[in-house]
């Protein structure tokens, strides 16, 4: 039986502080989408590719170590203000 490996679809890389601070600015999740997770605009990096899911996920790791304080007030807002959730 032949099993595919799977990408997680930059998971990681949404629930960080990189990504967070796109929200932040008025940055739809369509328009992320569209510009930050385009392969045309984002130098090649395909999502739907293990090895763009892992630079986004290296990408997410990054920002995570580089800015902790925010990914915590990004998960604790995110919980506690409905207005904040995503629709």
């Amino acid at each position: 039986m032949l099993h595919l490996l799977a990408s997680s679809t930059v998971v990681l890389w949404q629930g960080s502080p990189d990504y967070y601070e796109l929200t932040r600015q008025g940055r739809t999740y369509i328009d992320i989408w569209k510009t930050e997770l385009n392969p045309a605009l984002n130098g090649g990096h395909d999502v739907t590719q293990w090895a763009g899911d892992r630079y986004f996920t290296a990408r997410g790791l990054r920002s995570i170590v580089h800015y902790p304080v925010t990914l915590s007030t990004h998960r604790v807002g995110t919980r506690l203000c409905p207005s904040r959730w995503p629709r």
